[in-house]
């Protein structure tokens, strides 16, 4: 059996018409399955919890729709090993389709899905941090599939959330481009703050080695699980979703005026030439600010945090192997 999980409003109503042609090739080859729409933010991941339930060995979870999308899925299934996942992508960043070689042609994707036998393994990052709610410190905790990031990438996904430019921009087929000019907008009014960073590596022997350092003029830190993020930015080129590790890269030093310099280079994946750019592979990180900074996991906003930590669950998510 397999369950769809239907965004019809992701990519700006985009969802809708692949969903349509979706239905059509299941339709067409006598497919059995079962498919929810989602109605408000947050449903997606009450109908992951719904279906993952199930009293079922094994079930194949298709996600029609973007990152946000699945990043709700993601954190709503409750037994990671009876559930199939894949994704067939109508956002606008669908940088996990691109981490994962998806093909953006629907009906390719829905056969090969249907034809598929065989199945991969990819990590899932792990947030967590605290906020105060009614004076009450409440302990958060998310699960990410692509990316998380404090800073000006969290900025530029509230505002790409909150604005009204990525739904134009999805309507002219360029909803990615969103990214970029709210990164142009978010370097003039992100404040200067000071990070205290906690590194930790494995080594081969299976011991751990904590490296700590502190850097002014703290811009983001981008936690990547895949390469891309934020519609196919290259922030950390060499990053693996499967290797066990989380691919860090931190911009600081850099003055405002700076940033307009050395954001082509990001875009192309050419920012490690620059010592205001740190890249590294760990296995935890441990982020903590002098001051409240913005923060997101998969481009879904989650507030202002002092502190967050990170790690990684290897292998945890079980996918189709198209390739």
């Amino acid at each position: 059996m397999y369950y769809f999980i239907v965004n019809t409003a992701s990519g700006s109503g985009k969802g809708a018409d692949v969903w349509k042609r979706i239905s059509s090739v299941l339709k067409e080859r006598k497919v059995q399955y079962k498919a929810y729409k989602t109605r408000y933010k947050g449903h997606a991941r009450e109908l992951a919890t719904k279906i993952s339930s199930l009293d079922v060995k094994e079930l194949r979870l298709i996600v029609v729709g973007g990152d946000g999308t699945i990043n709700e899925v993601i954190n709503g299934i409750t037994d990671f090993e009876k559930v199939v996942f894949f994704v067939i992508p109508t956002g606008s960043g669908n940088d996990f389709a691109r981490g994962m070689g998806i093909s953006k042609n629907v009906e390719i994707t829905t056969n090969a899905i249907i034809d598929c036998d065989k199945t991969d393994r990819i990590d899932l990052g792990v947030a967590k941090w605290c906020n105060s709610i009614e004076s009450e410190i409440i302990e958060q905790e998310r699960l990410f599939t692509v990316s998380s990031g404090m800073g000006m990438d969290a900025e530029v996904c509230r505002r790409a959330l909150d604005g009204k430019l990525k739904k134009t921009l999805n309507q002219y087929g360029i909803g990615a481009l969103t990214y970029f000019i709210h990164t142009l907008q978010a370097l003039f009014s992100l404040e200067n703050n000071t990070a205290q960073i906690t590194f930790t590596h494995t080594r081969e022997t299976d011991k751990y080695n904590e490296v700590r350092v502190k850097w002014d003029r703290f811009v983001f830190s981008g936690i990547m699980n895949f390469s891309c993020e934020g519609g196919g930015i290259p922030m950390a080129p060499r990053a693996d979703a499967k290797d066990g590790l989380l691919s860090v890269c931190t911009g600081h030093g850099v003055k405002k005026w700076q940033t307009f310099l050395v954001l082509p280079f990001i875009v192309l994946g050419k920012h490690n030439v620059f010592s205001y750019f740190d890249i590294r592979n760990v296995s935890k990180i441990c982020i903590e600010n002098d001051k409240p900074i913005q923060l997101h996991t998969d481009g879904e906003y989650c507030g202002m945090v002092n502190k967050v930590e990170y790690s990684v669950k290897k292998g945890m998510l079980r996918v189709l192997s198209l390739n």
